[in-house]
């Protein structure tokens, strides 16, 4: 999906030729991995392959997720071809809408069955990590509403709120998303404090969702908003806004490395050097700090973009009154 998605915001040779490389290893390593799968399943048989008691009930959570993805990759990949003034975000941020609540559905279901709430917080990491990586999609997204689009914008209020959320554009992707974590993390919340979650246990998975989860969020929407700052002012006339995500990985990667080699220089060894690589979360100790950075990252990001997100909602709503 991520390929996808990001494929269809940078269509350049160059671009093009890295992540056909990229989509080919990874139907490389899809192939060699069902192959395995299909070979455990003839040796063994179904049951003991999943050997969870839930014969049909995996077969079905399976087939479903891999239908739903299926649903998702159709509309990323139409939105490859799509022509760029029209609306090509609004079927895949739909199609994932979806596809987070059918995985919402079967984690309830599995933790209904096996009584066991963690459950929860597994699909909420993982919900959390792949919303936090579409920061760098959305903020490769046009900042302007093109005709084509506001000719769709619907009548009303509520629809029409509803729609720049789904709608293509930056601002409308990153509140999408800030949308969708806010409720992932509310789901997460809510469910570790059933009774059902053990207090400890509730408490150990608690800290952790907030610490990985929340920084991971953090650390991208703050790179993602610096190099749409930086693109803006410093190189909007050499690369283009669908190469943003570019600036993102290159600003996250000096963040990340310059500290560790100044330090090196330095004779400096702290492990306070790495906070900047949302990579490392875990191998800084001090949490408390590596949410601070991650969240006083995501804050600037915001106040230096907050003109321009500003004039994105404006012009949106300008067009909806029209």
């Amino acid at each position: 999906m991520f390929q996808i998605c990001i494929g269809s915001l940078a269509r350049e040779g160059g671009s093009m030729f890295l992540f056909r490389i990229a989509g080919l290893f990874f139907q490389v390593m899809m192939f060699f991995s069902l192959m395995s799968i299909s070979s455990e399943m003839v040796r063994y048989g179904l049951d003991r392959t999943f050997s969870s008691g839930y014969l049909y009930s995996s077969i079905a959570t399976f087939v479903t997720f891999i239908v739903s993805g299926t649903y998702l990759l159709y509309h990323a990949a139409a939105a490859v071809v799509a022509p760029a003034a029209t609306n090509r975000m609004l079927p895949v941020r739909v199609a994932a809408t979806i596809l987070w609540l059918v995985t919402l559905l079967m984690a309830g279901y599995w933790a209904v069955v096996s009584s066991n709430f963690e459950v929860f917080a597994v699909w909420g990491f993982m919900a959390s990590y792949v919303l936090s990586m579409a920061c760098l999609v959305a903020i490769s997204e046009r900042d302007y509403v093109t005709e084509r689009v506001a000719r769709e914008i619907p009548a009303g209020i509520i629809k029409g709120r509803l729609a720049f959320l789904f709608f293509s554009g930056a601002a409308g992707g990153l509140a999408w998303i800030l949308i969708m974590q806010i409720l992932t993390f509310a789901i997460v919340l809510l469910v570790t404090g059933l009774p059902g979650a053990t207090a400890y246990s509730g408490r150990s998975i608690l800290s952790d969702f907030v610490l990985y989860s929340g920084s991971f969020y953090c650390y991208l929407l703050g790179y993602s908003l610096l190099a749409a700052f930086i693109r803006r002012v410093f190189v909007a006339d050499h690369i283009d806004i669908r190469n943003t995500w570019v600036v993102a990985l290159l600003t996250c990667a000096v963040f990340s490395i310059v500290p560790i080699l100044a330090g090196g220089v330095m004779g400096m060894g702290s492990e306070d050097l790495l906070i900047a690589n949302p990579l490392y979360v875990s191998a800084v100790r001090r949490t408390d700090s590596v949410l601070l950075f991650a969240a006083s990252l995501a804050v600037i990001g915001l106040v230096i973009n907050a003109a321009w997100i500003s004039r994105q909602f404006k012009e949106f709503y300008r067009e909806m009154d029209a």
